[in-house]
């Protein structure tokens, strides 16, 4: 069992997003604003670029369940390649250690002495709610421009009706991503128009919720302070914090992982 909260908390951290009223214009109008689709649009792209490479100090807050966790450590991505991760309670010992790349899927429980190796996919379908890398990146940095998920175009558009909210454009419908799964709703920043918040839900009412807060700019990349994720699934009901400090983006990252050779490994196709 805890080998298993184990490794919900680290899948939640991994899987750590007009309109209606004016559909055949070039304008949309919500109560007494209008929008160019044209600003929303070019706006969105050039603040939703995913940088090269990104490097960030983290806090992680987990709870749910029977796991109620604060954590600390460091997060790594290469662009299209890798993400990596290292976490530790706060005084200095790493306690886990995780490597996600396009086709697979590593964890190292330092406390156990214990490594899981599984496909991302495998890993997902574990908890019952299906993702990719190329969604996982945009996830973690709120950069969706070039993912093929949530792009902002007018097709999108014609799925939602358009909402004004404090300082937050919002939008609901549904549209079919990810085969079986639907974007019910989301929500833009009226300044960067950067995603704020998103919803899927799947055919079963699973439930997968993420919320961007803050801004900050590393380079003149455009990036998340904190991200709050919730997932609500027939296996869990999750939710994770992580809030990045001191970004660093377009630099040479380290990403050294080896398995010690006194650790158990376990596949994750063995946990289906």
């Amino acid at each position: 069992m805890k080998n298993k909260l184990f490794l919900a908390c680290i899948v939640t951290l991994s899987f750590m997003f007009a309109l209606t009223s004016c559909v055949g214009s070039k304008k949309l109008v919500t109560g007494n604003k209008t929008y160019a689709y044209a600003n929303i649009i070019n706006t969105f792209k050039a603040n939703n670029t995913l940088p090269q490479t990104f490097s960030s100090k983290i806090g992680l807050s987990i709870s749910g369940g029977e796991t109620n966790m604060k954590l600390s450590g460091s997060l790594r991505m290469i662009k299209d390649s890798a993400v990596w991760i290292s976490l530790s309670p706060g005084f200095g010992l790493e306690v886990a250690r995780v490597l996600i790349r396009p086709d697979s899927f590593f964890v190292m429980n330092r406390l156990k002495s214990t490594a899981y190796i599984g496909s991302v996919n495998q890993m997902a379908a574990l908890y019952g709610f299906k993702v990719q890398y190329r969604l996982l990146q945009a996830v973690i940095l709120n950069s969706y421009n070039g993912s093929g998920y949530f792009e902002l175009d007018k097709k999108l558009f014609k799925s939602f009706t358009a909402k004004d909210a404090t300082d937050n454009l919002c939008f609901s419908g549904s549209k079919t991503y990810m085969e079986a799964y639907n974007l019910e709703n989301f929500c833009l920043d009226t300044q960067t128009f950067k995603f704020t918040q998103l919803k899927l839900t799947d055919a079963n009412n699973q439930k997968l919720a993420l919320a961007y807060a803050g801004n900050q700019e590393a380079s003149n990349v455009s990036l998340p302070e904190k991200l709050v994720l919730s997932l609500f699934t027939n296996n869990i009901q999750q939710a994770a914090e992580l809030q990045f400090k001191k970004p660093v983006v377009n630099q040479k990252v380290k990403m050294s992982f080896k398995i010690p050779s006194k650790f158990d490994i376990i596949t994750i196709k063995e946990k289906l």
